[in-house]
C-alpha cells in the first residue's frame, strides 16, 4: 500500500522546474513534459471494462488498450496498474518497466471492502478511431485507505485518467468527491498529488510532482502534494517536452497574446526576422519570414498545443508555448 511513500527519503537533492505562466494555465518544462491546468465538465465514463467486479483493495490488473501508450517518451503494448490502486506504470513484451503515472498518489480502496459487496469501482475504454484513440482509465466513487482505517467508509473520491495515442499528451481529470477530514483522508499529507515518474522505485530529474494550488499547480522534481482536494472539473494535461534541436539556454522567453487563441498570436519584445512552430512531438510544422510583421496567422493549426520559436536578425532565438483553440 505504501510503496510510494518511499520516494519521500530520496528526493530532496533535486532542482525545481522552470515555470512559464499562461494567461489561463500554468505551465511547468521539467525534462519530459509540460503541464497545464484548466478547468472541463467532467464526465463518468459509461460502457467501458470493469477490472473490479467484487469488493476490493491493493488491485493488480493488466490493461491492453490496443495501441501503443507513451510514458517519458517510451511506447508500451500494456499497462499494469497495481501499487496503491492507483499507479500505473509500462509494460512491453510481458516485462514491467520504470515508468510510472499516478493520478491522486491516494491509497485507494473499495468503500464497500469491509461489508463485502462492492461501492466503488475501476474501469476503462478506449474511445476513438486509430491513429487518434485515447485510453480512459476511471476511479469512481473510491475510498481511502487512511478513512478506512480510522474505521470510516464515508469519504470518496472521482478522477480519470487519460492517455492519447496522438501527441502523447497524459491527463488526469477530477471529478466530484466528499472528503471532511483532508488528514484521515490523505494519511496525514497534505492534498492530492499528481506524478509521472521516470522511475518508480528511485528519483530521477525528470520527475514530475504537482504541487501548491489545486487550480494553479507548480511543478517540481521533488516529492510532493498539492494542497487539499482538486474541484470537480479539475483537469491537469501533460505534453511531452518539445526538443527542437536548441539548447533550453540558449534561448529566452516571450510573451504571446492572446494565449489561448483561435487565428492570431502577437508577439511585442524583439523585432523577429523568421518564426518556426512545433506540434507537441517535436515535430516543425509551419515556418516563415516576418520582415517587420508582429503577428502570425495560426488559423489554419488544429487545436492543441504548440511551440513558437522566433529568430531575430542577430540570430538569437525566443521562445513560448501557445494553445489554439
Amino acid at each position: 500500500m505504501c510503496q510510494l511513500q518511499e520516494l519521500k527519503t530520496n528526493l530532496f537533492n533535486m532542482k525545481s522546474i522552470i515555470l512559464i505562466f499562461s494567461m489561463i494555465s500554468v505551465y511547468s518544462f521539467g525534462q519530459n513534459y509540460t503541464v497545464a491546468s484548466s478547468s472541463s465538465s467532467y464526465t463518468n465514463i459509461f460502457g467501458g471494462q470493469t477490472l473490479t467486479t467484487t469488493a476490493w483493495d491493493d488491485p493488480d490488473f493488466y490493461i491492453v488498450p490496443g495501441f501503443a501508450v507513451t510514458i517519458n517518451g517510451n511506447a508500451y503494448d500494456s499497462l499494469l496498474l497495481n501499487d496503491l490502486g492507483c499507479t500505473i506504470t509500462g509494460v512491453k513484451n510481458g516485462i514491467e518497466n520504470l515508468d510510472a503515472v499516478n493520478p491522486s498518489i491516494i491509497d485507494v480502496i473499495d468503500r464497500g471492502y469491509d461489508a463485502g459487496a462492492t461501492q466503488s469501482s475501476i474501469s476503462y475504454k478506449v474511445e476513438g478511431f486509430a491513429g487518434n484513440r485515447i485510453l480512459k482509465l476511471q476511479w469512481n466513487n473510491v475510498g481511502s485507505y487512511g478513512d478506512y482505517d480510522a474505521g470510516g467508509n464515508s469519504m470518496s473520491i472521482n478522477f480519470q485518467l487519460w492517455f492519447y495515442e496522438q501527441g502523447h499528451y497524459i491527463e488526469v481529470r477530477y471529478g466530484s468527491s466528499n472528503i471532511s477530514d483532508i488528514n484521515v483522508f490523505y494519511e496525514g499529507e497534505i492534498g492530492a498529488g499528481v506524478t509521472v515518474l521516470a522511475d518508480l522505485y528511485s528519483s530521477s530529474p525528470n520527475d514530475v510532482f504537482l504541487t501548491g494550488a489545486t487550480n494553479f499547480p507548480t511543478v517540481t522534481n521533488l516529492y510532493s502534494r498539492m494542497n487539499g482536494t482538486p474541484a470537480n472539473g479539475q483537469m491537469y494535461r501533460l505534453t511531452p517536452a518539445l526538443s527542437v534541436g536548441v539548447e533550453e539556454t540558449t534561448q529566452r522567453k516571450i510573451s504571446i497574446y492572446p494565449n489561448p487563441s483561435t487565428d492570431i498570436i502577437n508577439f511585442t519584445e524583439i523585432d523577429a526576422k523568421e518564426y518556426m512552430i512545433f506540434s507537441a512531438d517535436g515535430k516543425m510544422i509551419d515556418s516563415g519570414v516576418l520582415m517587420t510583421q508582429k503577428e502570425i496567422n495560426i488559423s489554419q493549426l488544429a487545436q492543441g498545443n504548440y511551440l513558437l520559436k522566433l529568430t531575430n536578425w542577430d540570430g538569437e532565438q525566443f521562445h513560448q508555448v501557445f494553445i489554439k483553440q
